[in-house]
Order: structure tokens, then C-alpha cells, then sequence
């Protein structure tokens, strides 16, 4: 009986282990930043922060952010450069109605990074004064 008991024991052990293991290409998806695109923002730049948390080296983080045009005309996203090759960004390349929200998709890839990191992504809007800059905030260990 007692042979049992720490045998069902040790299965619960390891099988929590295991659980809390997390996977190199594991995504961990985050939930929607909102951004809004003003006209003082096209004319004065702004920026904001995506935080991913604490992330094992190796890990994926995704996140999504929702660009909401509120200017009077429409908007595009024209391009943007990052100041990693770890952080990628996905968006749709189709201009931006006003009162309309289109989803950047943020990739932030861990692999080979350690400690506290802090990304920069600039944003080019057309006909925009200065860019967006969005920057990616992770703990990595």
C-alpha cells in the first residue's frame, strides 16, 4: 500500500514538473494593445510599450496591437525598421480608414538573449511628420 502511495506520489511530481517545462518555439500569446493615430501624433511622433514579461531564453512571444486611424483621412503604414532582427512585426499593408482599426502582429524571439531587453521599432507613417515608435520590453532568463 505505502509502495503505492509513493509511487502515485512521484507520478504527481513529475507530472507537474513537466507542465511548468516550457518549449523552445512555445508562442505565448498576449493580449490587444490599442494604439491610437491622431493628428498630433502624425505631426509630433508618439510611442508606446509592449511588455512580454518574463520569457526563458528560447521563448516566443506574440503580440497584437490594434492601430486605430482617428485622423480625418485615411493612413498607412508605409514601413517601419527595428533595432533587433529578434522583434518582428506582420501588418496588413492596406491604408487605414478613419474611425478603423487594423492589427500590427509583434514577434519577439528570445533565442540568445538574456536579462532585461528593450527593442525599438520605428514606424513610418505616410505623410507623417515624425514616426511611431513602439518599443518591446521582455525579461529573458
Amino acid at each position: 500500500m505505502m509502495r503505492r502511495i509513493a509511487a502515485a506520489v512521484l507520478i504527481a511530481i513529475l507530472g507537474c514538473a513537466a507542465c511548468g517545462r516550457r518549449v523552445d518555439s512555445q508562442q505565448l500569446m498576449h493580449g490587444v494593445r490599442r494604439i491610437a493615430i491622431t493628428d498630433s501624433l502624425l505631426r509630433h511622433g508618439g510611442s508606446d510599450t509592449l511588455r512580454t514579461g518574463r520569457l526563458h531564453t528560447g521563448e516566443i512571444a506574440v503580440m497584437r496591437v490594434a492601430v486605430r486611424n482617428e485622423t480625418s483621412a485615411p493612413i498607412a503604414i508605409a514601413g517601419y525598421e527595428t533595432s533587433c532582427s529578434c522583434t518582428l512585426f506582420e501588418y496588413d499593408r492596406k491604408p487605414i480608414l478613419p474611425g478603423a482599426e487594423s492589427e500590427l502582429r509583434c514577434t519577439f524571439d528570445s533565442r540568445g538573449e538574456y536579462g532585461w531587453q528593450f527593442k525599438s521599432a520605428r514606424f513610418r507613417i505616410a505623410g507623417a511628420e515624425e514616426p511611431l515608435v513602439i518599443f518591446v520590453e521582455a525579461e529573458v532568463y
